[in-house]
């Protein structure tokens, strides 16, 4: 996978949360290149997974060895693991549905 992006996305606050949904944490997951690519860009950033992204990227999960490694690799520091809470939850779900229907129409 190519990692495609703009100048700007260098120049991100380092107070600003950068979510991931679960196509793209199972992406970095996956392949390691893209990965590397990804942190190597973005490497004074840390990286927000919601309660629910988590639990939809181990969910699917039947060996035990499978999971141990995406639990594993949830674990890195780069990773902030969020609490869920009622008041964000709604405009995260309001962009993750926006987000569902850009990729849904290429």
């Amino acid at each position: 996978m190519q990692l495609f992006y703009t100048s700007e996305i260098t120049s991100l606050p380092k107070s600003r949360f950068i979510f991931l949904d679960n196509d793209f944490l199972g992406a970095i997951f996956i392949d390691g290149n893209f990965l590397k690519s990804f942190f190597e860009l973005l490497q004074n950033q840390y990286f927000a997974i919601y309660p629910l992204t988590e639990l939809e990227f181990l969910r699917d999960v039947f060996l035990p060895a499978q999971r141990k490694l995406k639990e594993d690799f949830v674990k890195q520091p780069k990773f902030i693991h969020l609490k869920g809470h009622e008041e964000i939850f709604p405009k995260l779900q309001e962009n993750a549905l926006l987000l569902s229907k850009i990729y849904a129409h290429p």
